[in-house]
């Protein structure tokens, strides 16, 4: 495929890619304001704790609305290969793009049914530890090596299972995980027992 030439190389520009990376730089300044917030808290400092939580609330969102317009690229604007699109000016330089592909971690979506089945698989109801170590399983296939590094922001939490765990906030959100479960304690809904059950999943 041309790049100087009038064709889109869909090489060129990693949009999803680019999201994710997005997405995962948002969630490093959620977990430094956390921290803040736990580090202000246990100094007394009540008012900058207050400042910290309400910073995290207003990230938070933010993390939500990318991943919103992260979800209709993928399934409302995204045109693959898009070959019929005639590119008038120089693409994009692969200095900035080239090796999205290769690096980014597995996207939020790819972790939710497998949640999902994991969950069914313990008759609805789980410690968080226990659900991801049995996602892990079934998704061995699918991580990527980048998956298992550390978080820059976060050394002890490994990149794939902070994805997770954002995925299942997307999955209560939705009302296929339950919000008021006991801490540490991921449970389905009859919601997420039906969209499983309308999954294809071997």
């Amino acid at each position: 495929m041309r790049r100087g030439g009038g064709v889109v190389d869909d090489r060129t520009v990693d949009i999803p890619g680019a999201f994710e990376m997005l997405l995962e730089e948002i969630e490093a300044q959620i977990s430094l304001v956390s921290k803040a917030i736990a580090f202000s808290a246990q100094k007394g400092e009540f008012d900058d704790a207050k400042k910290a939580i309400s910073q995290a609330e207003k990230l938070t969102g933010f993390r939500s609305r990318v991943a919103d317009l992260r979800e209709e690229w993928d399934h409302d604007l995204y045109d693959k290969p898009a070959k019929h699109i005639e590119q008038k000016g120089k693409p994009a330089s692969p200095k900035y793009f080239g090796k999205l592909k290769k690096g980014v971690r597995t996207n939020e979506a790819a972790f939710c049914v497998p949640i999902l089945k994991a969950l069914l698989e313990f008759d609805g109801s789980a410690k968080m530890k226990r659900v991801l170590d049995r996602v892990a399983e079934l998704m061995k296939t699918e991580l990527k090596p980048v998956d298992y590094q550390s978080l820059p922001s976060d050394p002890d939490l490994i990149r794939w299972r902070n994805t997770a765990q954002w995925a299942r906030n997307t999955l209560v959100k939705r009302g296929l995980l339950k919000g008021d479960s006991p801490h540490g304690t991921w449970e389905i809904t009859a919601e997420g027992r039906k969209y499983l059950k309308d999954q294809t999943w071997p």
